[in-house]
């Protein structure tokens, strides 16, 4: 699954890049920091404004503000009066990495490597540049090699974290962030890692200290913390902060295609489908190849009950990335659970939990499955599961409801029940489950009125 996180890296190894003037062939000269006078010290030979080094420092500062035309003229500037400089390559490739344009991203870095080649920087971007290419052992031998030169470089633990969180080995990944810290406790890029696996394992609140911990040790991470808050917080249900967070991150970078889509789950769960629709492909117009736009259209025609076309987009989305996005799967096991295709559904959960054990969506579809099986024993098993791991996790607790409404187990289903509705309000499945609960218990006016909100929120929407 694509993530934040190679965007965000490889924008702070360009910040980081050391400012020295290297050349293959010649020696490497430190940078003087003066260039807001105009003029360098009287004597060097950096005296004109037009030298190579204004240029570079000029690219560097547009692209820190992300104004790419103006930092592609700069660096190219200074190319063109020493085509040697790696610093300039560099640079080049991040405006490229950053606009999409990959495969020239990756020249620009090899070149940056050629002719400066102990920087760490120009690595650790083409190994990320790597991943947008599913290259994955290319990238993990880049990095293990530039480890080799730089065994105490904390980005380049990053780095190696991030390659092993994309090919979803998070164990790994922890490890390699844990390193990174170990070396620098400041590693803005090792806590964004580190928040990536917490919010993926459910620990929400781990996440936001990672986010936060990364803002305060490299303010550049403003865009990224709140863009990344705002993913957390809407697994947690806190819709309304969820939202602001988003739209903070899109203030501050409106290109930021992970943003959009993560807006448009949002919206899809707050059942403002043109909106969502609007934002996604907003997403899909920024960066054709991204999967979890895909996925995302899938969910939303799947809310609004076009199954078809829900099936339609969650295949886009496998055949971008077919290795790393249990979710894909779980949703094609869901529309062909719905189309009463048990068996295919079995099939398509199974991949999913084969990736990843611990999803705690893929526990309940595979629990709905079983139930509509008839094995109530496993479907019990596989909702509490989910709801144990998942605590925001209103799909599960629902479905767990039903189930414990059937068995007659009704004190802990009107937990259950009312529980879904607190997390999730914007779901009429969860005043259709409390409705349910309500009239086994004989309270009439609570099912009727718990019906009503259902229907409010969709008109079309049946009584169990």
């Amino acid at each position: 699954m694509k993530k934040p996180v190679i965007f965000l890296l490889c924008f702070l190894f360009i910040t980081v890049f050391s400012f020295t003037a290297c050349s293959k062939n010649n020696k490497a000269v430190n940078i003087p920091r003066g260039e807001a006078k105009g003029m360098f010290n009287a004597g060097s030979q950096f005296m004109r404004r037009d030298t190579r080094d204004v240029y570079l420092r000029r690219a560097q500062s547009f692209f820190s503000e992300r104004k790419y035309k103006e930092a592609e003229e700069a660096a190219n500037k200074a190319l063109e009066l020493d085509p040697q400089s790696g610093i300039a390559y560099g640079i080049l490739g991040n405006i490229c990495f950053d606009n999409y344009r990959f495969k020239e991203a990756e020249k620009a870095y090899r070149k940056a490597i050629e002719y400066s080649p102990d920087e760490l920087a120009p690595y650790s971007s083409l190994a990320l540049t790597m991943l947008e290419f599913k290259r994955y052992d290319e990238a993990g031998d880049i990095i293990l090699h530039c480890l080799e030169k730089h065994p105490d470089n904390d980005e380049a633990y990053a780095t190696l974290a991030s390659i092993y969180y994309e090919q979803r080995k998070l164990a790994l990944a922890q490890e390699a962030a844990g390193k990174a810290l170990k070396l620098n406790s400041r590693a803005a890029g090792a806590h964004i890692i580190l928040a990536e696996i917490c919010g993926d394992r459910y620990k929400y609140d781990e996440a936001i200290r990672h986010y936060l911990a990364a803002r305060q040790s490299d303010p550049e991470f403003e865009m990224e913390m709140h863009a990344g808050l705002g993913t957390v917080l809407l697994k947690k249900k806190d819709f309304d902060s969820s939202e602001a967070a988003f739209k903070k991150a899109l203030e501050l970078y409106p290109q930021y295609y992970c943003a959009w889509t993560q807006l448009g789950d949002l919206y899809t769960k707050k059942r403002k489908y043109d909106d969502a629709r609007a934002v996604l492909e907003k997403a899909m117009k920024i960066d054709p190849d991204y999967e979890d736009a895909y996925y995302y259209m899938g969910n939303l025609a799947a809310a609004k009950g076009d199954i078809d076309s829900a099936e339609s987009y969650y295949k886009k989305a496998l055949k971008i990335n077919p290795d790393n996005f249990e979710d894909i799967y779980t949703g094609l096991s869901t529309v062909s659970l719905l189309k009463r295709k048990p068996d295919e559904a079995q099939g398509w959960i199974k991949k999913a939990l084969d990736m990843n054990p611990e999803s705690a969506n893929a526990l309940v579809v595979r629990g709905m499955i079983y139930n509509k099986l008839g094995n109530k024993v496993g479907a019990q098993t596989d909702f509490e599961r989910a709801a144990w791991l998942d605590q925001a996790s209103d799909d599960a607790r629902r479905e767990l409801a039903y189930l414990l409404i059937e068995k007659g187990e009704l004190e802990k289903a009107g937990e259950l029940a009312k529980s879904t509705v607190k997390l999730n309000p914007y779901s009429p499945k969860n005043y259709l489950v409390l409705s349910r609960w309500a009239a086994k218990c004989g309270f009439k006016d609570q099912a009727k009125e718990a019906l009503n909100k259902a229907k409010k929120l969709d008109p079309g929407i049946k009584a169990d």
